[in-house]
């Protein structure tokens, strides 16, 4: 892992960024502070530490939004099969 981003920035990342961000930061954080690669500008693991769970919990939930949004926007997108509107159980994938 070269750095990490800010919070800020992972809204612009694309979804596959995101989950390749996520899938690194949680092999980084299970190597615990001997076998962990520091990112750039970070000293320590307890600081990278902090930094990477705050930043993994922003990312699972952006990543829990954009699925939401999927979502919605297949359950409107299937209205022309025939399939009922309010079908709640669709909807929320039940």
């Amino acid at each position: 892992m070269k750095e990490l981003p800010f919070v800020e920035d992972i809204y612009d990342l694309e979804t596959e960024q995101l989950q390749h961000l996520l899938e690194e930061i949680v092999q980084e954080l299970s190597r615990g502070p001997q076998g962990a690669v520091l990112p750039k500008g970070i000293d320590n693991f307890d600081k990278f530490e902090r930094k990477a769970n705050k930043l993994r919990d922003c990312i699972e939930l952006e990543l829990e939004e954009r699925s939401q949004v999927d979502n919605v926007i297949s359950f409107f997108t299937e209205m022309d099969t025939g399939d009922k509107l309010l079908d709640d159980e669709k909807f929320y994938g039940v």
